[in-house]
């Protein structure tokens, strides 16, 4: 059975501290202080690791199991889902799916959360991702 995208290299899910640790290193967002930005700018929430839903991410191996990387911290990245899925095992001839997606971009937004983005394009006001509070 092949191995689920996201775990280590025996297939086990990583530990929080490993979560954590390769969460940090993501590029912040000055903007959206609950996101970071992968190696290619797609946004990624910290609450969606591991989830089915918009913004989520998984630990990446940047070298492939299948091709000797390790769970060594160094190998590890945050990677938006839709990014690491074609990576897959074609590092380093591999091209991402999303670069520079904001975490407001109106194409995804639900329809009743339409005229919050365009109040939030529009303010230009930083958003933290709490609605109730816009």
């Amino acid at each position: 059975m092949a191995r689920q995208p996201g775990t280590k290299a025996n297939g086990d899910p990583f530990d929080n501290r490993t979560i954590e640790a390769v969460w940090e290193k993501g590029h912040t967002d000055s903007q959206f202080f609950t996101f970071r930005k992968d190696m290619w700018g797609a946004s990624m929430s910290r609450s969606k690791y591991g989830l089915t839903e918009r913004w989520r991410w998984e630990i990446d191996h940047i070298k492939p199991v299948s091709q000797g990387g390790t769970d060594d911290l160094s190998n590890l990245q945050p990677l938006h889902w839709e990014n690491n899925r074609p990576k897959a095992d074609n590092w380093p001839n591999w091209e991402c799916k999303i670069k520079n997606r904001s975490p407001c971009t109106i194409r995804y937004c639900t329809r009743p959360l339409r005229s919050l983005a365009l109040w939030i394009l529009r303010s230009g006001k930083p958003y933290n991702g709490d609605i109730e509070n816009v």
